[in-house]
């Protein structure tokens, strides 16, 4: 009788199997559902993200300043909303207006590199010395004219990507209103959260899962955190040194910089070849001058900035970085890129105990 029972117990993931298995041959309409499902729940989605990186500024004013929980968030998203004007007064105008004078002027300046790059061929008759033909002349003028045309069809997306994240501005107004209701009731929520787990699992177990989540809470919040105000410095000293080169567009490309500077490692020169390739256009002697500003700014940040702000929040060598990033990358693109550090620091932490414990219960001491 007591097998039988044991044996009930599985029926759950049985019939979990069973629907997974149908509807396997019908992910379409699968993935349809789901993304309806993920567009009706932005706002909260939005909501639990502004909660989570405002957190720990209401904390530090509850903690620093004895304010009652309900003043620490008035603070908190009045220095938020100063932001935000400060940002759609100053900044949105000006991206837009860089966007803008982009998109119209970059056709001329492809237009006047291959003009350039066919009379340096032209002119020193490097097609004559390799006896590449006429007709594959005509097919690289070809290309060139594609490449052009790729060009500006990318530009025109972004723009478009900008103006639709802009349309969609709605939801993240009620994404901020729902979040100041999950700060406010955050231990509310944290208490419903452990009921549901010690209800549906094992004492040990949730303790277990409770602690997990705790870990990973306290590595997320760390990098995140640490990461976004470092990006913010690097693309303030970037908009500096680009006003200073006199660059173009030095506001979309220290934004690009400052957006980029949040993935370890391989993130500055993500966002270098943009910025590069656009000044190219404009001036090859600026452009080189740009590129060695980036890697210096990348210089001060790697060894200089983001040691003294984030520190060894995460506990991982430059080899395990660059794996989450490539792995993140891989599986969720610049999601994954972004939060493959802290996810695969918490699994880590988590395989090195699991590791200690049997060495230790075996009495194996590994030098």
């Amino acid at each position: 009788m007591k097998d039988r029972i044991k044996h009930l117990s599985w029926l759950p993931l049985i019939i979990i199997s069973i629907f997974i298995f149908k509807y396997i041959d019908r992910l379409s309409v699968v993935m349809d559902n789901l993304k309806y499902v993920a567009n009706i729940l932005t706002p909260f989605i939005w909501a639990f993200v502004f909660a989570y990186l405002l957190n720990p500024s209401m904390v530090f004013f509850e903690n620093r300043f004895k304010m009652k929980r309900g003043f620490a968030i008035l603070v908190v998203y009045m220095l938020v909303l100063g932001v935000i004007v400060i940002s759609l007064t100053f900044l949105i105008p000006g991206l837009v207006e860089n966007l803008d004078d982009l998109i119209k002027i970059l056709p001329d300046y492809i237009s006047e590199t291959e003009d350039y790059i066919v009379k340096f061929i032209d002119d020193n008759k490097l097609f004559d010395q390799f006896g590449i033909s006429g007709l594959e002349f005509n097919n690289l003028k070809d290309i060139m004219g594609k490449i052009g045309l790729y060009t500006n069809v990318f530009f025109s997306k972004f723009l478009g990507t900008v103006l639709s994240f802009t349309s969609g501005i709605l939801k993240i107004i009620i994404g901020i209103i729902i979040s100041i209701y999950l700060l406010k009731d955050k231990e509310y929520f944290k208490r419903g959260s452990k009921k549901i787990i010690y209800y549906f699992i094992n004492k040990e177990s949730a303790d277990k899962i409770i602690s997990l989540g705790d870990e990973m809470n306290t590595m997320f919040s760390k990098y995140l955190i640490g990461k976004l105000i470092d990006s913010l410095i690097i693309g303030l000293l970037c908009f500096i040194g680009m006003v200073l080169l006199k660059a173009p567009f030095a506001l979309l490309f220290s934004i690009i910089v400052g957006i980029t500077n949040m993935i370890p490692y391989f993130g500055p020169f993500i966002g270098a070849v943009p910025v590069v390739s656009i000044t190219l256009f404009y001036s090859p002697v600026k452009a080189f001058w740009v590129l060695l500003f980036i890697l210096a700014l990348q210089q001060l940040d790697g060894y200089v900035i983001g040691p003294k702000i984030l520190g060894d929040s995460v506990g991982l060598s430059p080899f395990w970085i660059i794996l989450a990033i490539i792995i993140g990358g891989g599986f969720f693109g610049i999601i994954g890129m972004l939060i493959g550090v802290p996810v695969l620091a918490v699994l880590k932490n988590q395989f090195s105990r699991v590791i200690n414990r049997k060495l230790e219960r075996n009495n194996i001491e590994i030098r």
